[in-house]
């Protein structure tokens, strides 16, 4: 079963807990912790936070596409972990549907720069927000 849904991803994690009897807590890569009660059969999901989050910057940046370069193989949209980029619905001149970002996450962007990393056209590019282009 391929999921990329996080509460199915701890469904299956409560039920490898349960069958191999874990006690304790158990945590994934989403930041969400799982914890057993001492029967072994009530399970507890929570969210854990950093002890330094009021220190801690997150960074933000801003993503630029280059409509004409896309091919649209989508890669980018696949490996944003913010989920800010969708298929667009108009095509380049080339005839492929490019990305664009998603209404509402314009400050979603944590300028990882998967997008860019894993774009084969070089067709995206992000900034850190203090070095957006329009502030050059």
């Amino acid at each position: 079963m391929e999921t990329n849904d996080c509460a199915s991803f701890h469904n299956i994690a409560h039920k490898a807990l349960r069958l191999y009897n874990v006690k304790g807590p158990g945590s994934c890569f989403c930041g969400l912790g799982v914890s057993l009660d001492e029967q072994g059969k009530t399970m507890k999901v929570f969210t854990r936070t950093p002890l330094d989050i009021a220190k801690v910057r997150v960074p933000r940046g801003q993503v630029y596409i280059i409509p004409e370069r896309c091919k649209g193989c989508k890669v980018c949209i696949e490996f944003c972990p913010q989920a800010v980029l969708q298929e667009s619905g108009e095509m380049n001149a080339k005839g492929y549907h490019y990305p664009e970002i998603v209404p509402g996450k314009d400050s979603a962007c944590v300028n990882c720069e998967f997008c860019m990393l894993v774009c084969p056209e070089f067709a995206i590019f992000t900034l850190p927000l203090d070095e957006t282009l329009s502030g050059r």
